[in-house]
């Protein structure tokens, strides 16, 4: 699996081995907005303490929600296989987050390279093989969503941006 950024407002993630990608898109234009696209399609809104993601920008019900917890923790419910994971930063001094599932096992981590001056992200990616096949397109793009915003809240930039 890899990701790609583009000038800070685009992510690309692909898994070449199955053959699938996605693209993030943030708009500073659109408050609290984001799209992505690809093997996984839907828009994010942010709104209070969390982010709902839809299918499609004119749905009125939500086919996940994302909420930020205790700790800066993020909990991700996805409401068509009623399940949750909960997705945090392990360790200061080298930062790493996790996506867990709701037994606590580790599902995937990204280790984010992080240039603070320059604002941009770059990210390694470990995942556990036990549950490969559970990292679909959609869950991959949002632990990225996650990860990018959790990079925002520690350097004290707005969430709810690009």
């Amino acid at each position: 699996m890899q990701i790609t950024t583009f000038h800070h407002q685009q992510f690309q993630i692909s898994n070449s081995l199955v053959g699938w990608h996605c693209i993030l898109q943030y708009s500073n234009e659109a408050d609290g907005q984001c799209s992505f696209a690809g093997a996984a399609n839907g828009w994010m809104r942010y709104q209070q303490h969390g982010w709902k993601i839809y299918a499609q920008p004119t749905d009125v019900h939500s086919i996940a929600d994302i909420s930020i917890s205790h700790h800066c923790e993020m909990v991700l419910h996805l409401r068509q296989q009623a399940v949750r994971y909960v997705f945090k930063r392990m360790s200061f001094w080298r930062t790493r987050f996790m996506l867990l599932n709701e037994a606590e096992d580790e599902v995937v981590a990204l280790l984010p390279t992080v240039k603070w001056g320059k604002s941009s992200y770059e990210f390694s990616i470990q995942i556990n093989e036990e549950f490969q096949e559970l990292l679909t397109p959609f869950l991959s793009v949002i632990c990225l969503h996650c990860a990018i915003q959790s990079l925002k809240m520690m350097s004290g930039e707005e969430i709810i941006y690009g």
